[in-house]
């Protein structure tokens, strides 16, 4: 969670950032990964492998052949949404895709990390598969162009992913539930 406090923390007040951290955890994804309950949380997993399998089918076979689960590195990517993992300029960018379109898109971002870097990942073995994904490394000048075109090629259905996913499609705040204010006494983001 201090990740995710910690990027609010770098664009806005403290005051504005609890907040936006208040009705970022209010959401389905992050309600259910906080919850600690392990079937909430494999959804989550089963749902980004779904999208894994159907977009990079041999990427996804040499995973499985080399015993990389994604709850190795996906739920790192979700819990800090990618803030961990990449330079905040690019993290940010997928701030931005995340709060305005849900869930949906850090499924996106999370199998286009892996389109992005699939031709080096399907030589390695497990321990340099992990390494390589707990350290993204995004040094080029151009990264972040290349990320979101490997990103932009990700096809994520939604329709599909509503099913999927169940209640709460598309990971926003119910509301119906929350008002005018938003959660916690928040204007909504």
């Amino acid at each position: 969670m201090s990740y995710l406090a910690a990027t609010f923390l770098l664009y806005m007040s403290a005051a504005d950032a609890f907040c936006c951290l208040a009705n970022m955890l209010a959401s389905h994804l992050y309600r259910d990964l906080y919850s600690l309950d392990a079937k909430r949380i494999e959804k989550h997993v089963r749902v980004f492998d779904s999208f894994f399998r159907e977009n990079l089918p041999l990427l996804f076979t040499h995973f499985q052949r080399q015993g990389v689960d994604s709850r190795h590195f996906f739920l790192e990517w979700a819990l800090t949404l990618f803030s961990r993992a990449l330079s905040i300029d690019v993290a940010a960018r997928i701030w931005d895709n995340f709060h305005l379109h849900g869930e949906i898109f850090a499924i996106r971002a999370g199998v286009g990390v892996l389109r992005l870097f699939g031709p080096t990942l399907a030589k390695l073995e497990i321990e340099e598969i992990l390494r390589l994904l707990h350290r993204l490394p995004c040094e080029k000048t151009n990264f972040s162009a290349l990320l979101f075109d490997a990103i932009q090629d990700v096809r994520v259905d939604p329709r599909k992913f509503d099913l999927l996913i169940g209640d709460d499609p598309h990971g926003c705040l119910e509301q119906r539930d929350v008002g005018a204010e938003g959660r916690h006494g928040c204007s909504p983001m």
